[in-house]
């Protein structure tokens, strides 16, 4: 405010005699229309369109929370279809599937199963335990691995998840 009123005898040397006398009241109404389309426009029309961005907000987030409620249900199905009950059979078969011969399955005491792995090369051993777990719904709640060069061996004991331990 200080360099205004500096620069206000400046100015109104300027100015025909008069716009002279008038100078501070034309320099406050040139201030009060900047600040009318500068500051006080833009917060009115916020304002205004405050209540449509709103329901606009809702609206989405709706859609959103339904979207994903969709693909929730869509991927429990999924899983649901996917997940074979997991028997001796099962196990037996997707061993088979993953790693061969190089891995004999049997029951277990506790109520899952043991597998006996030999010779099994680690993509193969990586791609089986998470099959293991995706497909069956099974848990490894034992690992004892020795490395061979390239290839694994030891056993894995798995239980059904959240069963016994």
């Amino acid at each position: 405010m200080t360099a205004v009123r500096a620069a206000l005898p400046t100015l109104t040397a300027r100015l025909p005699a008069p716009l002279r006398r008038h100078a501070g009241l034309l320099l406050a109404l040139g201030l009060l229309l900047a600040w009318g389309f500068g500051v006080a426009w833009p917060a009115w029309r916020a304002l205004q369109q405050a209540p449509q961005r709103l329901a606009h907000a809702q609206a989405q987030a709706q859609r959103t929370a339904a979207l994903a409620q969709a693909l929730a249900e869509r991927k429990a199905a999924a899983d649901a279809s996917t997940a074979l009950p997991a028997t001796l059979e099962a196990v037996r078969a997707l061993t088979q599937e993953r790693l061969g011969a190089s891995a004999q399955v049997r029951a277990d005491d506790g109520g899952g199963w043991r597998v006996e792995l030999a010779g099994v090369p680690a993509q193969a051993l990586a791609h089986w335990l998470v099959a293991v777990r995706e497909r069956l719904a099974l848990q490894v709640v034992e690992l004892d691995l020795q490395r061979e060069g390239e290839l694994w061996r030891g056993q894995a004991r798995l239980a059904p998840m959240g069963g016994a331990q």
